[in-house]
């Protein structure tokens, strides 16, 4: 069966006789992500209860073949089971079903009859050619699948990993060698079933890591009443119905018989879990060379279990592929090792230093950043960043174009130079703007529009900028106002007053001043806007250098756009009157020529997991710690959640400590928590923010600096840091390790220094240089 991944080919090795390949459901195949982030035991305790139950599966499917010869009907019955299953896990609330559109219900129907399609080539071909063929031919399903992903995907391997397909491959065969018979039609079918089987292992795949981006559990609840349906009409045109009655009436279904099916179909069930959770964290290749290993290890079953008689050839075999596998696994291991290191790229764009540009170095460098990349600096770029904030787009644009197409997974933070601080570890950030990449795309899925194209571009979302509860520049007319994406806060989030004016708002338009994304979607992000600054930039325009206008009329575009694609057009608002003669002004859109893109996987991050904007938002705020005290906190008014009862968020309480290794062990205050820390707390979404930005009033920039958690130890934490800088490794977040980005050129060295920065240029500037002359104000008590 083949498990949905289990062949009944091994039942016809050991009993020498049937046709039919049996096959419960699908197996699902992970991306690279997953891959990468899994740690190599928790891949081999995968694998080993895999291969467990796919033995023992093997050894009931013959024991009960033995008896009722109906492999279609035995299909059925498991994937029946497991429908039944996955129906029980949604009953008691433990699995909860996507929304999924009329295309991506289609695209299943397709896979499920992939699945189908699959199982009867395997069944016509063994019918036109000897076991050992089929097993030998087969075993090649890791080369086809190595095809698929080097052609579709452009995805490489270890030499390594090539190499060892060549003794997997073998020894199956040596493992396997009989009487080679096969007609011409018999060798086609079964290559054809090679490459269905690849395609459906890889297919899988894009289910679960692609457009549809399904949880393993949830493609079985929505494939196994398909496949039991397609099964069951199998089963009817190959005459196993009347064969059932004939079964019945011979008395064949007797209790014990009846207790092994349960058995089985309970087996099938598990199996079909635990195969695809395995597919997840080991990849479909993995999956693949697994199942040869599996022939090998059903040989050994049937020589200690039914006395099968092999050769010393056949043992060779097992052990040459045995010793494959292993050899593919090391590969496999460098691979990943590479691909779980990435780079956090810490942008600010500045021009020259001050005190508010030293507190942001300060905070990020007690909180455990890189040293930070400085685009534009002393001036530097297309535009001067002291005249034009236009700098912003076109000096971190020129960085991004600098890095390699082997840096476009890594992250990108960027930050305004002058009004931000950064209060927690750089794994909160991570580990939360992963989450919010999920939830996110769900929220398209649930709008009909994740994984569907606009201008050959697939709609999803992974570049967040932070929230404004306005929208600015302040013209009702621009799409970046009226067409904002609504927010997913709940309705009344600010109590009844909510969106009735600007402080009471639910945050909903974009603040350029804070932005996270991967490298290859930032970068194609920021050529979009500088192409709209080229288009319409206007020296009689107030704003004409705001970045934040240019970014948004992108924004605008986009959600434009996905509008057009979702309600099947777009009906400009009636935004009021002319009061000159009253004729009605409507909204535009914005200017994007015919054929150029707009979609940018842009969204905001409405609950503030990551920026938190003071506009608007400083009564919600409150500095708080979380060890059951509150009289250090100021309540919001009219708020009526008690502080004492909130709770401390994992990702925060799990992160590298506040006060780690170097600190004078003289001077380590009682507290050595996140829980003991004053930390920012927005109190309507209830988040601990990591960035705080300070937008409108920037006294708060004064007022609230001696608040952070790390202030009475500023000094001495920075001192730390600066000694203790004997790693570039910033974070570890699930499975993958980040490091600091820095900028190598002119014979610049990239180090593991803390507390300075880098120009664009690669020019490292200490702190000293850059901060000593604010120490005193930074450092006040």
């Amino acid at each position: 069966m083949e498990s949905l991944t289990t062949s009944t080919t091994d039942d016809m090795l050991m009993e020498k006789g049937g046709l039919l390949e049996l096959q419960t459901l699908p197996t699902g195949a992970s991306a690279p992500e997953h891959e990468y982030r899994t740690s190599s035991t928790k891949k081999l305790v995968f694998l080993a209860v895999y291969c467990a139950l796919n033995l023992g599966l093997t050894l009931s499917n013959k024991f009960v073949m033995q008896r009722a010869k109906l492999p279609w009907l035995l299909t059925v019955m498991h994937a029946a089971t497991t429908s039944l299953g996955c129906f029980s896990l949604v009953a008691t609330g433990h699995l909860k079903p996507s929304k999924l559109s009329a295309t991506e219900h289609l695209v299943l129907v397709a896979f499920s009859s992939l699945f189908t399609l699959n199982i009867a080539i395997s069944n016509v071909s063994l019918a036109l050619v000897s076991v050992p063929f089929h097993q030998v031919l087969r075993s090649t399903c890791p080369i086809a699948t190595i095809l698929i992903y080097r052609v579709a995907y452009k995805r490489s391997y270890e030499q390594q990993t090539y190499l060892s397909m060549i003794p997997i491959i073998i020894g199956v065969g040596m493992a396997t060698v009989g009487d080679y018979y096969f007609t011409v039609l018999g060798f086609g079918l079964t290559l054809l079933g090679v490459l269905l089987a690849a395609v459906k292992t890889v297919a899988s795949n894009r289910m679960m890591t692609g457009s549809l981006a399904l949880a393993p559990l949830e493609i079985l609840y929505r494939m196994s009443p398909l496949a039991a349906v397609q099964c069951l009409g199998y089963a009817a045109a190959s005459g196993e119905l009347s064969q059932l009655r004939t079964a019945y009436t011979d008395g064949v279904f007797q209790d014990g018989f009846l207790i092994a099916l349960v058995v089985n179909a309970v087996m099938a069930f598990c199996l079909n879990v635990v195969s695809f959770q395995t597919n997840k964290v080991a990849g479909a290749l993995t999956i693949s060379v697994c199942g040869n290993v599996k022939q090998c290890l059903t040989i050994l079953l049937g020589i200690i279990l039914f006395n099968v008689h092999v050769s010393a050839l056949n043992g060779i075999g097992m052990l040459i592929t045995v010793g494959g596998a292993a050899w593919k696994t090391a590969g496999s291991n460098s691979f990943v090792n590479r691909h779980s290191l990435r780079e956090l790229h810490l942008l600010l764009p500045a021009t020259a230093a001050n005190l508010n540009l030293c507190r942001l170095l300060l905070s990020g460098t007690i909180a455990g950043y890189p040293e930070p990349i400085f685009p534009g600096w002393d001036g530097h770029g297309l535009y001067d960043g002291a005249k034009s904030h236009l700098f912003k787009i076109s000096e971190t644009l020129a960085y991004l174009n600098t890095l390699p197409a082997s840096r476009d997974e890594d992250l990108v933070l960027l930050l305004d130079a002058y009004d931000i601080w950064l209060l927690l570890p750089p794994e909160v950030i991570i580990s939360r703007y992963e989450q919010m990449v999920k939830a996110s795309d769900q929220r398209l899925r649930e709008d009909d529009l994740y994984g569907q194209q606009i201008g050959g571009v697939e709609i999803r979302n992974s570049i967040f900028f932070g929230a404004d509860k306005t929208c600015w520049p302040d013209d009702a007319r621009r799409a970046a106002c009226w067409a904002a994406a609504e927010t997913p806060m709940r309705q009344k989030a600010f109590g009844p007053d909510t969106d009735s004016w600007m402080v009471p708002s639910r945050p909903r338009w974009l603040n350029s001043g804070t932005i996270i994304g991967p490298v290859k979607d930032m970068r194609d992000m920021f050529n979009g806007t500088m192409a709209m600054v080229h288009r319409v930039f206007d020296e009689d325009y107030k704003f004409r250098t705001s970045d934040q206008y240019y970014f948004q009329e992108v924004l605008g575009a986009q959600e434009i756009a996905r509008m057009g694609l979702r309600d099947g057009g777009v009906q400009l608002p009636v935004l009021g009157r002319d009061p000159s003669n009253g004729s009605e002004i409507f909204g535009v859109v914005p200017n994007v020529p015919n054929g150029h893109r707009t979609e940018y996987h842009v969204t905001l991050d409405y609950q503030s997991e990551i920026f938190q904007t003071s506009a608007a938002y400083a009564e919600y705020l409150v500095w708080m710690s979380f060890n059951h005290s509150t009289e250090t906190a100021q309540q919001p008014s009219g708020y009526r959640q008690r502080l004492d009862q909130l709770q401390l968020p994992q990702d925060v309480a799990t992160a590298a400590p506040p006060f780690g290794k170097g600190f004078p062990a003289d001077t380590v205050p009682g507290q050595y928590r996140w829980a003991d820390m004053m930390l920012g707390v927005n109190m309507v979404t209830q988040t601990v923010f990591p960035v705080f930005h300070m937008t409108g009033d920037k006294s708060l920039r004064d007022k609230w600096w001696p608040r952070l958690w790390h202030h009475p130890y500023g000094k001495a934490l920075l001192s730390a840091s600066k000694e203790y800088a004997d790693t570039n490794i910033v974070a570890n977040v699930n499975g993958v390790k980040w490091t600091g980005a820095t900028v190598v050129r002119n014979g610049s060295l990239p180090g593991t220094t803390r507390g300075g920065a880098w120009s664009d240029q690669g020019l490292h500037l200490k702190w000293d240089d850059l901060c000593a002359v604010h120490e005193d104000e930074l450092f006040a008590a």
